[in-house]
């Protein structure tokens, strides 16, 4: 079953305390955290989001290569988490075929490929299309319209209905995370997001 997710990064200046606060207040159950500095990925700051009271359904770590990639899978492999490698709106994983090489020459059994609508849009390749040569084992979701992109969803020209759809059709139980553009959440933020979650919950 799918569910919804929102990226800290969406909230940024915010601390990151304060943004999970702000989406549990706004009915998140999970979040996407977005470290913003090292402490953010130590043991004492895990504490100090877990008593926040939200979830935190997947990192987002800013920045990581590809020749990056070999050792974080190896490491979070031994406690079980998978690690996804997000398409780009240019370079060798703007198309499925280039994302599905990529995937395939790390060539590590828990990273996958996953889908940013927005970057799909962006790249010239409906978000449809792509999901029909590709099952993403994660996802985000921001709107995209008239050369404007990570707008808040329903905001844009995406098709989301087709989206959830193909989402459904690939079998995909995962978190939708929202990952819109902080500028959109400068203001009126907590009824911004209220407005992101019902949206989506609509859709399921």
């Amino acid at each position: 079953m799918m569910e919804v997710s929102f990226s800290t990064a969406a909230l940024f200046p915010r601390d990151t305390l304060d943004a999970m606060r702000l989406l549990k207040k706004a009915g998140f159950n999970h979040v996407e955290l977005m470290p913003q500095c090292l402490y953010e990925t130590g043991p004492e700051f895990a504490e100090e989001a877990v008593n926040t009271g939200i979830g935190a359904g997947s990192i987002h770590f800013p920045l990581v290569f590809f020749s990056m990639l070999y050792n974080p899978c190896d490491r979070t492999k031994e406690a079980g988490i998978n690690v996804a490698l997000e398409n780009s709106h240019r370079g060798i994983t703007r198309d499925p075929e280039g994302l599905l090489q990529t995937v395939r020459e790390i060539g590590r059994e828990n990273l996958g490929p996953m889908l940013d609508v927005t970057e799909s849009r962006e790249a010239g390749i409906d978000p449809v299309e792509f999901l029909s040569n590709v099952k993403p084992v994660h996802i985000h979701l921001s709107d995209y319209g008239d050369t404007r992109k990570h707008l808040p969803v329903g905001k844009g020209s995406l098709d989301w209905e087709a989206i959830i759809d193909s989402l459904k059709d690939k079998g995909y139980e995962g978190l939708l995370v929202i990952e819109p553009s902080y500028r959109y959440f400068l203001e009126n933020a907590l009824e911004e997001l209220k407005n992101c979650l019902g949206f989506v919950e609509a859709l399921l």
